[in-house]
């Protein structure tokens, strides 16, 4: 497979446009052994003697080690990546020098981790480092990208000179000929500069142009664009017939989405707040609301579970509007498109044939983007509900694309602590479980599988019985592949207090309420999200008080996936977590055809991302796109 087709991009020329992610310079290579000084990178150029060469005897690979010694007489043992190519070795020979890359330890010896023999060629020079693409060493990504600049460089500056508005200040505009060399000498400088102070400025420059291309096509997506349905819509009468005491964030927010729907330009809304803060009153209210002016309200959730709650919740609410509130499952709900609201699941996008004037998806990182943007289309005001929106999502709101009503608190006290486990941590891991049932709670153990597989990752099925062995006949499992009868038994069990432990995947992510739940182990936590870790945490401790999130690894992970999973033991505010998704994850594809989430596919420049303060920047500067009032508690 080609590096276009790994990385999904629609022509082989795109490749050109993959730009470095750094560049280690080989101008001025040490000549003597040292240690990294601090604020140095770890690997460092050396250029030694070779005293001696050993080969690995392994198939496919050239590995082995060097004996060298640098200027001073001092001998080094450089242990070779792998990844080395043979015929780059093949040059190596005892009494020539060589150019040696690696990260260097001073144990009994000086030694040379992951060494790199470097092609002659790039000495006096800096070298690009792109981005890792799986299954492709660093220099094959290498060799493929410069490649791909040599035979379609033109070809990508045209592009750029096209898509990315001329920002010329002063005169005529510049032709496009002469805007696309101007592009192809940034890309050549970008991949092969003079100096790191050249290649900043070059990368700074891309940055910027990938940023006004961002912005000219989100306005002209957003250009002309008129809400199907829109009128003012009277909500007072229907938050006084809540029976429950609501909160000055959530009257707001009803407001904000309500003054929204008045507006001639479709709504795009994200309603953001934790478990507990109750989203669902403050979408139930002015759904109903609007429905009684004529809008016709569809609003999506991920389970039937969860469906069925919030339109037993509406029925109760607005009793007199039975009629005209309308459930759609899978298993019913087929006479449903006439109901001014329709409450389901993704049954939704099958039976309800007219689009909704009011598309609402609550527990919007459940869905795709192509499943959310059915229920409404172009035209239609959507709000997006979560306590964890997705990396595109935010990104939307801090472009002023999209704006947010924020509910704060919740209707309790509780606080969760969070914590990482390692394999060694395993037996008082399970002490602790045991300890939490013994005082009257509950647990939750999510597995990332939900059967035996052939890799080392545990799953449910394969490990409820070892939680049945602990505690005989007080355990329940569930997953997706059970029926509904199945799953809700496991459920009624928990709640009845005839069960302690819940062996379960994610599919208790959401719309599950376990109100002695006091303790939840999350195995294999690298596995998932942060989002999704967030949301499983937030099944604990739903009544208040004192809970326990536990985030056990069973098997080494990268510094890279520890530090992402260190967020949730400093962070408890769902928005603060999927702001470190977002930096963590990127935004994916922000115009409206693009179907990723988060990633940089669909950016100017793939593998790269998109700098969303940049391109909010671009966007307050052209005055054509002001952000709205940031909403209830900002």
């Amino acid at each position: 497979m080609d590096l276009a087709a790994k990385l999904e991009l629609e022509e082989a020329w795109q490749t050109a446009l993959i730009l470095p992610a750094a560049h280690e310079d080989f101008r001025r290579p040490l000549t003597e052994l040292r240690l990294p000084r601090p604020g140095e990178p770890t690997r460092l150029a050396f250029r030694l003697t070779v005293l001696e060469v050993h080969r690995s005897r392994g198939q496919g690979a050239a590995g082995g080690r060097l004996v060298a010694r640098d200027a001073v007489g001092v001998v080094v043992i450089c242990l070779l990546d792998p990844a080395v190519p043979e015929t780059l070795l093949a040059t190596v020979e005892p009494g020539r020098q060589a150019l040696v890359l690696g990260r260097v330890n001073r144990h009994e010896a000086w030694t040379l981790h992951r060494a790199e023999v470097v092609d002659p060629r790039w000495e006096g020079r800096l070298r690009p480092l792109y981005p890792r693409v799986r299954g492709w060493t660093a220099g094959e990504v290498r060799r493929t990208v410069l490649d791909a600049v040599r035979r379609y460089g033109p070809g990508a500056a045209e592009h750029l000179a096209r898509v990315v508005p001329d920002r010329a200040r002063q005169g005529e505009p510049r032709p496009p000929d002469v805007r696309a060399l101007g592009f192809l000498r940034l890309l050549h400088k970008a991949h092969l500069p003079a100096t790191r102070e050249e290649a900043e400025m070059v990368l700074t420059r891309l940055d910027e142009a990938a940023a006004h291309a961002t912005a000219a096509a989100l306005r002209q997506a957003a250009a002309g664009v008129e809400a199907r349905w829109h009128g003012p819509v009277a909500i007072d009468d229907h938050l006084r017939r809540i029976p429950l005491a609501l909160t000055p964030s959530q009257v707001q927010a009803c407001r904000e989405i309500a003054a929204d729907l008045a507006a001639s330009r479709p709504m795009r809304r994200l309603l953001f707040g934790d478990v507990g803060s109750g989203k669902t009153v403050v979408y139930g209210v002015v759904a109903a609301a609007a429905a009684e002016h004529g809008c016709k309200v569809g609003i999506m959730l991920p389970s039937t579970v969860l469906a069925s709650q919030v339109h037993a919740e509406m029925l109760r609410w607005f009793s007199d509007r039975a009629d005209d509130i309308a459930l759609v499952t899978r298993t019913q709900g087929r006479k449903a498109r006439a109901a001014a609201v329709v409450v389901g699941t993704t049954a939704l996008l099958h039976r309800v044939l007219a689009e909704r004037d009011f598309a609402i998806v609550d527990e919007q990182q459940r869905f795709g983007r192509a499943q959310r943007d059915a229920l409404g289309g172009a035209s239609a005001h959507v709000l997006e509900v979560t306590a964890t929106p997705i990396p595109r999502s935010l990104a939307l709101v801090q472009l002023g694309l999209t704006t947010v009503s924020r509910l704060e608190g919740t209707f309790v006290r509780k606080r969760i602590v969070t914590r990482l486990s390692r394999a060694a941590e395993r037996r008082s891991l399970m002490a602790a479980a045991l300890e939490t049932v013994r005082s009257g709670g509950q647990v939750l153990v999510i597995y990332p599988a939900r059967g035996a597989n052939k890799s080392d990752v545990r799953s449910v099925e394969e490990e409820g019985g070892r939680w049945e062995r602990h505690l005989p006949g007080r355990c329940r499992v569930i997953h997706g592949g059970l029926g509904e009868t199945e799953k809700n038994e496991a459920l009624t069990a928990m709640r009845e207090g005839r069960a302690d432990v819940l062996v379960a995947t994610t599919v208790v992510e959401v719309g599950v309420d376990l109100p002695e739940l006091r303790r939840v182990i999350v195995v294999h936590a690298e596995r998932f999200g942060l989002t999704t870790l967030h949301q499983i945490r937030g099944r604990v401790a739903r009544r208040g008080g004192l809970g326990h999130c536990d985030l056990y690894l069973p098997q080494p992970v990268g510094d890279e996936s520890f530090e992402r999973l260190l967020v949730l033991t400093r962070e408890q505010d769902g928005l603060k977590i999927a702001e470190a998704d977002l930096r963590l994850r990127d935004c994916g594809e922000l115009l409206p055809e693009g179907a990723r989430q988060h990633g940089s596919a669909g950016n100017l420049f793939p593998l790269r991302p998109l700098n969303i303060e940049r391109v909010a920047s671009v966007l307050g500067a052209s005055g054509s796109m002001p952000a709205r009032s940031s909403g209830a508690g900002g």
